[in-house]
């Protein structure tokens, strides 16, 4: 299998794809063979970039229609099994916000509501249409996007990344139950230069040239190929660099039965925050098999109560 046509056959679903990273995985896709429907809130955009795939011999199909709309994650689905058979791949990159806020106590409850429908509640959607084909399947791609601002935070964005962070939960849990039907689930964690103005000074220019598209979808791209089978990883992208972001314990403390408290915890500080060695649990499961390591396996009778 070449890696120019890795996704031969394939069916994939870009939400946000007019423009941006989301034009950028559609062409990506569309480049290695995979039949791609290009979702986007207006038709021209869309079918810009579907003339796009066409004029290099690829196959694609618009898909217009606003995420946020009552049903239109649905019919998007629905789109694209009826233009295709099936679906294979899908890549939630729908999101995005204008700006800022005036800081947390500035957001009010209407602004925050409409960034978290805007990038959590469209993907959980439009995943949710696309769950029961791919399971049904036996197989299925599905990439979250999130973004740095989730895990390290930026004044005036509290609403923004609590709504990526919420991906990140998102992605993980369906990880977990999409591993026994052949599905997996893994968030992207981008940076790149989306402006389509040209650059005005050396540091833009720099950012332009350094954070391209291309590289996020490149990445991507390898996400949904049936030889890549990691689920439930956070990867950041950033240039021609890519980097797994784990979300880990330290050992931490453990009581001996001198009496837990807030003073043995005060006094034992250190070790809780020491991050060496570090664990990582990849699903719930996991953290209640090492709690019985550390605190001992439950008896018969603890487990009845």
């Amino acid at each position: 299998m070449s890696s120019r046509r890795s996704l031969e056959g394939r069916v994939a679903l870009v939400t946000g794809a007019g423009r941006g990273l989301g034009r950028a995985y559609a062409r990506a896709l569309a480049a290695r063979g995979a039949l791609v429907a290009v979702n986007n809130r207006s038709g021209e955009p869309a079918e810009r970039v579907v003339a796009e795939i066409l004029a290099s011999g690829g196959q694609a199909i618009a898909c217009v229609g606003d995420l946020e709309a009552p049903g239109a994650a649905e019919r998007a689905v629905a789109a694209t099994v009826e233009a295709y058979g099936r679906i294979d791949v899908l890549v939630n990159n729908a999101g995005g916000i204008e700006g800022p806020a005036d800081g947390f106590a500035g957001t009010d409850a209407s602004a925050r509501d409409a960034v978290l429908r805007q990038n959590f509640a469209t993907a959980w959607d439009v995943t949710a249409a696309a769950w029961p084909h791919l399971t049904a399947a036996g197989y299925g791609r599905v990439v979250l996007c999130a973004s740095p601002i989730a895990l390290s935070g930026s004044p005036g964005f509290a609403h923004y990344a609590a709504a990526k962070a919420a991906l990140i939960g998102l992605g993980r849990t369906l990880a977990v139950e999409g591993a026994d039907h052949g599905v997996t689930v893994n968030v992207l964690s981008p940076v790149a230069n989306t402006q389509e103005a040209e650059p005005t000074d050396d540091f833009r220019r720099w950012y332009a040239e350094t954070f391209r598209t291309d590289h996020v979808a490149e990445a991507l791209a390898w996400l949904v190929d049936e030889r890549c089978t990691v689920t439930g990883e956070i990867l950041a992208v950033g240039g021609p660099r890519i980097a797994r972001i784990a979300t880990v314990e330290g050992e931490g403390y453990v009581d001996g039965g001198s009496g837990f408290s807030a003073e043995s915890v005060g006094a034992h500080f250190d070790a809780v925050l020491d991050q060496a060695p570090t664990l990582r649990f990849p699903a719930l499961t996991d953290v209640m098999a090492h709690w019985q390591t550390t605190h001992g396996s439950p008896t018969p009778k603890q487990v009845a109560s």
